[in-house]
């Protein structure tokens, strides 16, 4: 599947990474393709296509974007829209009164999932260097 595939490269990345360090590095099995990295950057935030531990690996990949990379950029401003929204919805969800909430069919992602939303995207902000503040303390300069 694209999601193995994906995955797949994510690790040699990472194992290429790690063997780049080493006196005896022999020849690397990675090679940049863009249809597996746009895939990852596309679902980076979903913890059922990618698991906590690649999630790990995925940060340190998206730090090593160059800096002149889309990439990069495109990155850095879904993860703060992201973010936002994420937050907005949590707090909105924390507000509404429950039981006068009519059942109209919404099917929203559960707070904790948000949560998850939210702690990725702000990873990914810290690995690109985009500073951000903490929920509930303000905006930072960028208005995130």
């Amino acid at each position: 599947s694209a999601q193995e595939r994906a995955l797949h490269y994510l690790r040699e990345w990472e194992s290429m990474v790690h063997a780049s360090g080493k006196e005896e590095a022999g020849p690397s099995a990675w090679k940049f393709n863009k249809a597996r990295q746009v895939y990852l950057l596309k679902h980076m935030f979903d913890p059922d296509v990618v698991g906590a531990d690649d999630f790990e690996t995925l940060v340190r990949y998206v730090a090593s974007l160059p800096a002149h990379a889309s990439a990069r950029g495109k990155t850095g401003e879904s993860a703060k829209a992201l973010r936002k929204d994420s937050l907005r919805i949590v707090a909105n969800l924390q507000n509404l009164d429950q039981s006068a909430t009519p059942d109209v069919g919404l099917d929203l992602p559960s707070e904790e999932r948000l949560q998850v939303t939210v702690h990725r995207a702000t990873r990914i902000l810290a690995a690109l260097g985009i500073p951000v503040s903490p929920p509930g303390e303000g905006k930072d300069e960028k208005g995130v």
